[in-house]
């Protein structure tokens, strides 16, 4: 059932022949468990420094979208006097 499982080819367990004494079928529980143990361990791991450069990069996307909304902003002004330029003197 073990070899069937989803889990048998991260476990090692695929291609492993079936122990037949309960001695070796126990310690080979206690290797699987060892395995699953290390692998949760470096699953864990990269998750958390995936969620760790999204953060980084959440917040430098931040300061980059800050900094355009003052872009925009002052395009915007420096339009409005422009207009107004242009209605106090046609001329320019």
């Amino acid at each position: 059932m073990v070899q069937q499982s989803r889990f048998a080819d991260s476990l090692g367990v695929a291609s492993t022949p079936v122990p037949d004494q309960v001695e070796k079928v126990a310690e080979r529980f206690v290797e699987m468990r060892s395995v699953a143990k290390r692998r949760g361990h470096s699953m864990g791991k990269r998750d958390r420094d995936d969620v760790g450069r999204a953060t980084r990069q959440a917040g430098e996307f931040r300061g980059y979208a800050a900094g355009h909304r003052a872009q925009a902003a002052d395009a915007r002004a420096e339009k409005a006097l422009r207009v107004t330029i242009a209605e106090k003197f046609p001329e320019l």
